[in-house]
C-alpha cells in the first residue's frame, strides 16, 4: 500500500467509527444528541417544517450535502473520474 492508501483508509475508518458509534449511542439514549437533531437546532427549523420555512443557512447546506454526496457517489461507487488526468 502507498502512504496515500494508508491515509485515506485510516481517515475512512476514523470517520465512519466515530460518527457511527456517537450516532448510534444518542440514537439509543436522548435522540436530541444525534446529529441531524443538531443540525436542524442550530439552523433554527423543525423536521416537518415546511419548505417555505426553511432558512437559507439549510437550503445551503443541503445543496452543499448533496453536491457532495454526489460526488462521492460518483467518485465512489462508480469510479467516475478515476482516470481523469
Amino acid at each position: 500500500m502507498t502512504r496515500w492508501q494508508v491515509y485515506w483508509s485510516i481517515w475512512a475508518c476514523g470517520s465512519f467509527l466515530t460518527f457511527l458509534g456517537p450516532e448510534i449511542y444518542a440514537l439509543c439514549t436522548n435522540v436530541e444528541n444525534t446529529l441531524s437533531f443538531t443540525v436542524w437546532d442550530l439552523e433554527g427549523g423543525q423536521p416537518g417544517d415546511p419548505i417555505t420555512k426553511w432558512t437559507s443557512t439549510h437550503v445551503l447546506f443541503g445543496g452543499v450535502l448533496t453536491v457532495v454526496l454526489l460526488w462521492l457517489i460518483g467518485h465512489l461507487v462508480f469510479g467516475v473520474w478515476r482516470n481523469w488526468k
